[in-house]
This record gives C-alpha cells, sequence and structure tokens, in this order.
C-alpha cells in the first residue's frame, strides 16, 4: 500500500512539473515540498535542506548553461548586459537562487512531516 501511495504522489508531482509553464518561477517549490513530505531523508541520514539545495543548484545552474548554448548566449548576455554582471556570475546567482528555493522547500516538507519528533529533540537537548 505505501508503493502505491508512493506512486501516485510521484505522478501527481511529475504531472504537476509538467504544467509549470503556466504557473509563476517560483511554483518549482510545491512539488519540492511533496517530495520533502515523502521521501525518507530520516533513513538515508541525509539533511534534507543541503539535498535539496544541491539539487536545485544543479537544475538551474546546468539549466542557465543549456539555455545559453541553445540560444547562442543571446538571453544571458542581454540579462547580464542589464545587471551589469559578468555572464558567469550570473548563472552562479541563478543557481544559488534556484538552490535555496529547492532546499527551503524540500527542508519544510520534511519539517511538515517530522516537525513534533524535531521539535522533542531540540525541547530534550535544551533541557
Amino acid at each position: 500500500m505505501k508503493k502505491l501511495i508512493t506512486f501516485a504522489i510521484l505522478f501527481s508531482v511529475l504531472i504537476f512539473m509538467g504544467m509549470l509553464d503556466f504557473f509563476p518561477w517560483w511554483s518549482f517549490s510545491v512539488p519540492m515540498f511533496v517530495l520533502g513530505a515523502t521521501l525518507p531523508f530520516k533513513k538515508w541520514n541525509i539533511s534534507s535542506f543541503v539535498w535539496g539545495f544541491i539539487s536545485g543548484f544543479m537544475a538551474w545552474f546546468l539549466s542557465t548553461i543549456y539555455f545559453e548554448i541553445i540560444y547562442e548566449g543571446e538571453i544571458m548576455s542581454s540579462v547580464a548586459k542589464l545587471m551589469s554582471l559578468h555572464i558567469y556570475l550570473l548563472h552562479l546567482i541563478i543557481g544559488l537562487i534556484g538552490g535555496v528555493l529547492t532546499g527551503l522547500g524540500v527542508y519544510s516538507g520534511y519539517l511538515f512531516r517530522n516537525g513534533r519528533e524535531v521539535l522533542e529533540l531540540q525541547l530534550t537537548k535544551s533541557e
């Protein structure tokens, strides 16, 4: 039954990801929240924010490089000139923003699922 529920959630996330063209740029955080709530980060012994940050940074950074190659650098160089930045610094900034937002989305989902346990652990340590 758990596998069926996991499949249904992941399928819904994939459908939502396909519809991102119709939503604002930040709407990718919603599927990341769902993944953070469903993936077993405790069993993997991985920090959910770091996992989300790394995957988000790589996705956004590599996608900007991909679009620069596809559009022959016209769009990214125009944006870089508009912001008075070097184009590689613009790639890095876009990657960092995407990484932070993805990490926060995954971490929020993780806290939504396990928030009470995390809060109880912090309370017992401080006493």
